[in-house]
């Protein structure tokens, strides 16, 4: 049996492999930049949640202030939320009190705290996750931060650490080179 029509030929076949690996390639790149939004929508809600449940906790204790808590940077309630300091974890503390229904922590799963982490660092993914800072003096001012993946992510101006002049730089600068911060949100009562 003999076919009469014109097959494909080999630059005609390997031009169509090369238009599919380009599309499959950009495909993948913004598949990628999609997880990576994905993930920090889920920071930003996770923000809020523990904004949420701080609030409440100012609500019953007339400030933000965890001292005592024997939890965060000297047992103070504040840094890296996830860290172990003092005993346990700013987390924890507030799950325990009742204040969260289940820890939050940073949706990527790498997060290595306490001694694993050396010691008092946590890192997730090389950076580091959530941090608060309640203003020391009075109490009244709270904020939680995160690292952003996705650059696009931070754009917003109101929440920026970069651009909102009203978020509180702690001790070494949460939002500057020293913790990586880029997105924060903050409570004033």
């Amino acid at each position: 049996m003999k076919f009469k029509g014109k097959g494909f030929t080999i630059i005609e076949l390997l031009v169509v492999v090369a238009i599919i690996g380009v599309l499959a390639g950009i495909a993948a790149v913004n598949l990628r930049e999609s997880q990576k939004q994905a993930r920090d929508a889920r920071r930003k809600a996770d923000l809020n949640t523990i904004l949420a449940a701080l609030t409440l906790y100012y609500n019953d204790n007339n400030t933000f202030s965890l001292a005592g808590c024997n939890c965060g940077y000297n047992n103070e309630g504040r840094g890296f939320f996830d860290d172990l300091y003092g005993g346990t974890s700013i987390a924890n503390y507030l799950v325990l009190q009742k204040y969260l229904s289940s820890i939050v922590t940073d949706p990527s799963g790498d997060t290595d705290c306490g001694a694993a982490g050396g010691g008092n660092q946590c890192a997730t993914n090389n950076k580091r996750p959530y941090m608060l800072h309640y203003d020391l003096t009075t109490g009244k001012k709270v904020t939680v931060y995160a690292r952003m993946e996705s650059t696009k992510s931070t754009v917003d101006v109101n929440n920026s650490c970069n651009t909102s002049p009203t978020i509180p730089e702690a001790t070494g600068g949460y939002c500057s080179t020293s913790y990586d911060m880029d997105y924060a949100l903050t409570a004033i009562k």
